[in-house]
């Protein structure tokens, strides 16, 4: 067992990184709508959580720095989509469980890589579908047989082939991908940091870190929607139960696109209505109890945001004249290694 073990790993500075992904680093992917960024934040959540597994003795330490990095990220951004939390949730606790269950380290990654990254493509396509329904995959192949027939370039394509299908297999083949390339990453990655120890790399590396603040969400103003909420509410329960109720009128095709939007909008508001409004005071209990319970974790771990920036920055310097395995590696290494032993 090497000295990373014994003394210079913390898990406390291990769960700062995953609540810094989470709640800065998720913040910024989701207002900058980046493409398949639930890659991008699902790679760093599997990331923390197999380290904190492989560098604890216990594995109740994942859901004792799941509770922290809630609390953290509803602390610095409160506005976060209700899913995010549900996403993080549900890969803490697949971690645990695997972990648990799961002796060997390697496999154990795999498939919780795996998992999460199915986990995150399908909560997408559920979503789309429960607005739309499975019309939504006609309606892509109605779209693209319109198009070969107005676009000559397109007129090669065949005309009964299933490009709704098509499309959605190739974004699950995406994220499945990813999954198995996250976990061989990560499988590696705890030789690369007892390597990089021993070897004393990094060491003369300077972090510049000269930010003390911490941004946080401005607090929006909360406009009043006594008298709209419940007249907006009942319009869409009726009109979701006409829609199921006479499903005559989405054969034609007159009203087909006029009831998919009716059901859409009218799930839509239910959602943010009842359910978010339920969900979200169900996470501020948790979260308030999780705050006072780690108060002073989660305290310490927002002022270690700066720090965290200017590694993150530092990191992605030093490597970015490297090839991409090698990029991934040298950047991963640094910013773990730093920030875990940096006072």
């Amino acid at each position: 067992m090497v000295m990373i073990k014994n003394e210079n790993f913390s898990l406390q500075r291990l769960t700062a990184l995953w609540a810094f992904s989470e709640a800065a680093l998720g913040g910024l992917l989701h207002a900058l709508h980046i493409p398949f960024s639930g890659i991008v934040l699902g790679g760093f959540a599997i990331m923390f959580i197999s380290l904190i597994a492989y560098y604890s003795k216990n594995h109740s330490e994942i859901i004792k720095a799941l509770a922290i990095v809630l609390a953290v990220k509803f602390a610095v951004s409160p506005h976060t989509p209700i899913g995010a939390y549900i996403s993080v949730s549900v890969q803490g606790l697949a971690g645990y469980l695997v972990f648990r269950f799961i002796k060997n380290y390697c496999f154990s990654v795999f498939i919780l890589s795996v998992f999460a990254m199915l986990f995150s493509s399908m909560q997408k396509i559920i979503v789309y579908i429960i607005l739309f329904g499975f019309d939504l995959i006609n309606s892509i192949n109605m779209f693209i047989s319109i198009s070969t027939k107005q676009l000559p370039f397109l007129k090669s394509l065949p005309n009964n082939f299933n490009y709704g299908l098509f499309i959605i297999s190739v974004y699950l083949g995406v994220y499945l991908i990813s999954g198995f390339v996250i976990g061989f990453i990560i499988s590696k990655l705890p030789k690369w940091l007892d390597d990089a120890w021993e070897n004393n790399l990094y060491k003369n590396i300077e972090v510049n870190n000269k930010s003390n603040q911490v941004f946080f969400d401005a607090k929006k103003k909360k406009k009043s929607k006594k008298k709209t909420v419940p007249i907006i509410l009942s319009v869409s329960i009726l009109l979701l139960i006409f829609s199921y109720l006479f499903p005559q009128y989405e054969k034609l095709e007159s009203t087909r696109l006029l009831i998919i939007i009716i059901r859409a909008l009218s799930i839509l508001a239910i959602w943010y209505l009842i359910v978010i409004p339920i969900l979200s005071k169900i996470l501020k209990k948790f979260v308030q109890k999780s705050k006072s319970k780690y108060s002073e974790e989660v305290d310490e771990i927002i002022n270690l945001f700066p720090l965290f920036k200017e590694t993150f920055i530092t990191g992605w310097q030093y490597s970015r004249n490297e090839r991409l395995l090698n990029k991934v590696k040298y950047f991963l290494v640094f910013l773990i290694l730093t920030f875990l032993t940096k006072e």
